[in-house]
């Protein structure tokens, strides 16, 4: 086995492995030829093994690992999930040269989020009914007969839409804004009496900028899809006219049941503090609840798989955060019920937290207990916004994770 699977040992006869008494069974491959699916708590991981014969969860490679961009896509998965960082996709760890267009910030919904190599591509603006106008990133040299195109696209507070598109070589410039004009008009659909003009690579409503790089020959470009939350990444590589797409690379974890991994009593004290947030109907359209518990979901994810890259982002203090319950329970029996509640679901959720993160990923016992309170900390915190005084919304800079326990 590939000495980089080694860095990391889980302790043999507890957790999760099959030295801990689970099963494993083989799986799709990896770079190494070979790869395991571990049953753990009754669950199923993509996992690598080491030569100690622990097995450490991380991203999975499934499709052709004899091609190049499969396997750079897998070093990028990799360096993500061990880095400290809550986004997977940002900041993008690579060799430099490979990328030409990519997500140019953390925070991209004030637009104009791509950024891209002037080598590369052109940048563009082209004029757009209803819009501000649009940012295209144009492809200078066609490859193979064709070139890749980006179409940033204003739309609302979360951000702007990116739309690929691989076009034939003798389509101008300006064939190209009005194609793009008709196809937009027909919300890029198929309409009588044939396809659209233009066909999006990657499907409509795309909030993330595409990840696209070069392997070898700088005019052969291929796309990254990378989904948030720790959805497969998916492989795209133009051939002809359409895009194959070989291999993609999955992640532990699911993002639609981000506490399905974790303790019973972390699962109650999530679900009292949800309740507690609402359900923030009438929001208009920026829906303030909606982002915190996208927020939300991240963050136990995280904790689950992930527990070093537990931080990021601003959070009131503790202090204003039970002040700020204190009031909205005050003269409501209801509310005030649920805050005793969910007061009392925190000991239980640290504690058993506690002995999960100290079997999963091998922890001290006073380790385990270190991070389990600033765990629960963290969440309550991030659950709830209130007004502060403050200058600075306080959040420790990183996790008390050590830095031996981390997956690499």
């Amino acid at each position: 086995m590939h000495g980089r699977w080694r860095l990391w040992h889980g302790r043999r006869g507890a957790g999760c492995g099959p030295k801990g008494g689970q099963t494993a069974a083989t799986g799709p491959l990896t770079r190494s030829g070979l790869a395991l699916v571990t049953f753990c708590c009754g669950m199923a991981y993509p996992a690598l093994a080491d030569t100690a014969g622990g097995v450490v969860p991380g991203p999975l490679l499934v499709g052709d690992a004899s091609r190049p961009e499969c396997r750079l896509a897998l070093d990028m998965a990799e360096a993500a999930f061990a880095a400290p960082q809550p986004d997977l996709d940002w900041p993008i760890q690579l060799p430099e040269g490979k990328i030409v267009l990519a997500r140019k910030a953390l925070d991209i919904s004030g637009g104009d989020g791509a950024a891209s190599d002037p080598a590369v591509f052109q940048r563009l603006t082209m004029a757009s009914s209803g819009h501000l106008g649009l940012v295209v990133h144009w492809q200078r040299v066609a490859h193979l007969g064709q070139r890749l195109v980006v179409v940033d696209t204003p739309f609302n507070w979360r951000g702007n839409w990116y739309h690929s598109f691989l076009v034939d070589q003798a389509v101008s410039i300006t064939d190209f804004q009005r194609l793009y004009q008709i196809a937009a008009q027909q919300d890029f659909r198929a309409a009588p009496p044939g396809p659209p003009p233009l066909g999006l690579l990657l499907g409509d409503n795309r909030w993330q900028v595409p990840t696209i790089l070069h392997t070898g020959d700088r005019g052969a470009l291929w796309l990254l899809d990378q989904r948030n939350g720790m959805r497969p990444w998916q492989v795209h590589v133009p051939e002809g006219h359409r895009l194959i797409r070989p291999c993609r690379v999955l992640f532990p974890g699911d993002p639609e049941q981000p506490l399905r991994d974790l303790p019973p009593a972390a699962r109650r004290f999530a679900a009292l503090a949800d309740q507690a947030l609402g359900p923030g109907h009438d929001e208009g359209g920026l829906q303030p609840t909606a982002a915190i518990r996208r927020r939300v979901a991240a963050g136990w994810l995280a904790l689950a798989h992930r527990p070093w890259a537990l931080s990021g982002g601003r959070a009131n203090s503790r202090a204003e955060v039970e002040a700020g319950l204190e009031v909205w329970a005050k003269g409501v029996l209801a509310r005030g019920r649920l805050l005793r509640k969910l007061r009392r679901s925190l000991d239980p959720a640290g504690q058993e937290l506690a002995r999960f993160l100290q079997a999963r990923f091998d922890l001290t016992a006073t380790e385990a207990q270190s991070f389990s309170l600033y765990a629960i900390d963290h969440m309550l915190r991030r659950h709830f916004v209130f007004h502060s005084e403050t200058v600075r919304l306080s959040d420790p800079a990183s996790p008390p994770w050590p830095a031996s326990r981390r997956w690499r």
